[in-house]
């Protein structure tokens, strides 16, 4: 959405991507350009990047787009634009001058780009992720035009770069997941001077965003909760001149958690684990994760330094983490750790980077997928196995192309990973693949997903779902779930999917796969932000009213209820501070076929209406029986099938995709043997 100071109002423009925008960019013409993970815009293939035109009310091409993702974008003073992510074919950054085409710059940057900065005297910069060995030292990269190549400079962070601010005296603040500069404590800010990284303040967890303000002072926002050990809900000002800090918000209180809960997991007797990025739980002081255990929250000794993003409990009762943390108190945990009970301990010499996911195998080892290349000092490219017995990292293949973020094993030992990569052992594997222990290699599965997998569970059957920002799944439209058939070796979708992102997945006993992510909708009906798939019925189910924002972690306890973890500080309408348990029994919102049978034939008010490119019509049958629904213009003339087949008693859903059709209203009609019904939609572009 576009904000009108002048008007005081939000205006929301004509046509959306696909997928979730990750970096906004103004032109000096008034053009506004979007970039991130999506595919089409306003219903026009349109990868990674697109212009807005606030006085045409249009989408624009850029150059063709990019594929892969994009995370950050500067213009230049020549008027040249730069985009920096995971670029597919372009080694994470990219060019566009006038009147051409996306272009290579150099041999491109070592990892992803999260950062670009053209500074004061025409420097050009990079920030992100590219620094490798099991003690990284990231830097900056500065673009030399004369050899055209990127050059290293000003090492020094232990961790990825997110944001780079140029300062009014020429000095640059440098935000992100990094906890030391060199040898001093420095978590998530450091100014870059003359003499080197400088600590300006401590975050406990990653500043992920800083803007400067007409005042001079700096915004900083991020997953942090505390600032300084003071809480800081997330967005802080700073003023360069004092040297001050200060927070704009306060946590939330209560006997949940101050800070979002990213993980659960349920451990013996009925307690429960949760990670995150906090500061408290309930009335108790607790660092990024905590045990939930007769009806009160307790600390698990000193906690973990940042950000805790999984957790996965072994046979003994041990607990292992991973995340964004580098220490427990003065113990050294590289990104990995575990708990026995009463202390934390090493996996190692740890990793050298961010884990996103840690699963363990039936075999007892520990599958862990991330943002790293090393484990254990040797090569490990987004994932690597951990054997406790002895105590020692392992990699599997030559690993991937970029982040690993989900992981899941089967019964057999077959491997399974989810992430932004298109590169498995060297072979292409958009955002999916399966190591097959056997062999020794990684295999894709199909032709994998159009963009970036962030969750993965086995259902009791075998099947493996996968959840993420994807709207295709091999060559089936699959809206941000689909499930993939070993047996026969091809995605399913899951209904008509959902209106967005999945964040989380979790098998649940009686068969029934648990969603929890940013959607609204299952199915086309109301599931906020979490939702039940039942396979056998195919068809979706509510749980109560959800929650009032993501859900990030889910579990079952031994007991049978579920437990929730999230953004969230409501749960089925009552306040819950990040944490809520479910004991009720689902409520059907979304049904491919309703179980109860409707009383005659119906032709449903398609959904959304007005639509843009794509809507929903469903319809009722009695009985079984033979089927037609299709579309035309005014003139009648018919230009889509949607159904023609004999189809059982119940209600239908079946999405229209009329990307190809211009604006205006057509019908939409019904034929079964006891009439037809006509209705009319409107497509508005």
């Amino acid at each position: 959405s576009i904000w009108d100071p002048l008007l005081e109002s939000w205006e929301v423009p004509v046509g959306a991507p696909n997928q979730g925008i990750d970096a906004l960019l103004a032109l000096p013409d008034g053009r506004i350009v979007a970039g991130g993970a999506f595919s089409r815009v306003d219903g026009t293939d349109t990868p990674g990047v697109a212009a807005y035109d606030p006085v045409l009310r249009k989408w624009q091409s850029l150059g063709g787009g990019l594929a892969g993702r994009i995370n950050s974008l500067a213009v230049l003073a020549d008027g040249s634009i730069i985009a920096g992510g995971t670029i597919d074919g372009m080694n994470h950054v990219a060019r566009l001058t006038a009147g051409s085409n996306w272009e290579s710059m150099g041999s491109g940057a070592p990892g992803p780009v999260q950062a670009i900065r053209q500074v004061s005297g025409g420097a050009l910069l990079l920030g992100g992720r590219f620094s490798s060995g099991p003690l990284p030292q990231e830097y900056l990269l500065e673009w030399d035009e004369t050899t055209t190549a990127w050059l290293e400079t000003a090492p020094g962070l232990n961790g990825a770069i997110d944001e780079i601010v140029e300062l009014g005296d020429g000095t640059l603040l440098a935000v992100g997941s990094f906890t030391k500069v060199g040898e001093l404590e420095a978590r998530g800010a450091a100014v870059l001077s003359a003499n080197g990284w400088e600590p300006v303040a401590q975050h406990n967890s990653r500043v992920e965003a800083a803007i400067t303000l007409s005042d001079g002072r700096i915004l900083a926002g991020g997953a942090f909760t505390r600032l300084d050990n003071e809480p800081a809900d997330g967005l802080v000002l700073w003023s360069p001149s004092t040297g001050e800090w200060q927070a704009l918000e306060a946590p939330v209180g209560g006997q949940g958690l101050d800070g979002a809960i990213f993980d659960v997991v349920a451990g013996p007797g009925g307690s429960v684990y949760s990670s995150g990025v906090f500061t408290r739980a309930g009335d108790t002081s607790a660092s990024s994760i905590a045990r939930w255990a007769d009806g009160q929250w307790e600390p698990l000794a000193e906690g973990l330094n940042n950000l805790v993003k999984t957790v996965a409990l072994d046979g003994d009762g041990g607990l292992y983490a991973g995340g964004y943390f580098t220490a427990s108190g003065s113990t050294e945990t590289l990104y990995a750790a575990y708990w026995d009970g009463t202390a934390w301990s090493p996996l190692g010499s740890g990793l050298n980077g961010a884990v996103e996911d840690v699963t363990i195998g039936p075999d007892g080892k520990v599958y862990v997928g991330g943002y790293f290349s090393q484990a254990g000092g040797a090569n490990a490219g987004g994932i690597a196995v951990w054997d406790p017995q002895a105590a020692s990292w392992s990699a599997l293949g030559s690993g991937m192309n970029s982040g690993v973020d989900a992981v899941a094993v089967a019964e057999d030992g077959t491997v399974y990973a989810g992430g932004s990569f298109t590169l498995a052992d060297n072979r292409a594997a958009a955002g999916v693949a399966q190591w097959d222990p056997v062999e020794g290699a990684w295999k894709p599965l199909g032709l994998g997903k159009n963009s970036i997998v962030r969750a993965l569970a086995i259902s009791r059957g075998g099947d493996l779902y996968a959840g993420g920002i994807f709207t295709r799944a091999g060559t089936v439209v699959a809206d941000y779930v689909a499930r993939w058939s070993p047996a026969e070796e091809m995605w399913h979708p899951l209904g008509l999917g959902l209106d967005s992102a999945v964040r989380s997945l979790e098998a649940a006993p009686d068969g029934s796969v648990l969603v929890g992510g940013v959607f609204s909708r299952a199915g086309g009906d109301e599931a906020p932000h979490i939702a039940r798939w039942i396979p056998e019925d195919r068809r979706w189910e509510s749980l109560g009213s959800g929650t009032n924002a993501s859900v990030r972690g889910m579990a079952y306890g031994p007991d049978g209820r579920l437990y929730l973890g999230g953004f969230f500080t409501s749960a089925g309408g009552k306040d819950a501070a990040h944490f809520s348990i479910w004991e009720g029994q689902a409520t059907s919102t979304a049904n491919e076929v309703d179980s109860e049978l409707p009383s005659g034939v119906n032709l449903h008010q398609n959904y959304p209406n007005p639509f843009n490119p794509e809507t929903t019509i469903a319809f009722d049958l009695q009985s079984a029986g033979q089927v037609r629904v299709s579309v035309h213009d005014l003139l009648g003339r018919e230009i889509a099938v949607l159904v023609n087949d004999r189809v059982q008693g119940g209600t239908h859903r079946v999405r229209f995709d009329a990307s190809g059709l211009a604006s205006g209203t057509y019908i939409y009609r019904l034929d079964t043997p006891e009439g037809s019904i006509a209705k009319t939609l409107t497509l508005l572009r």
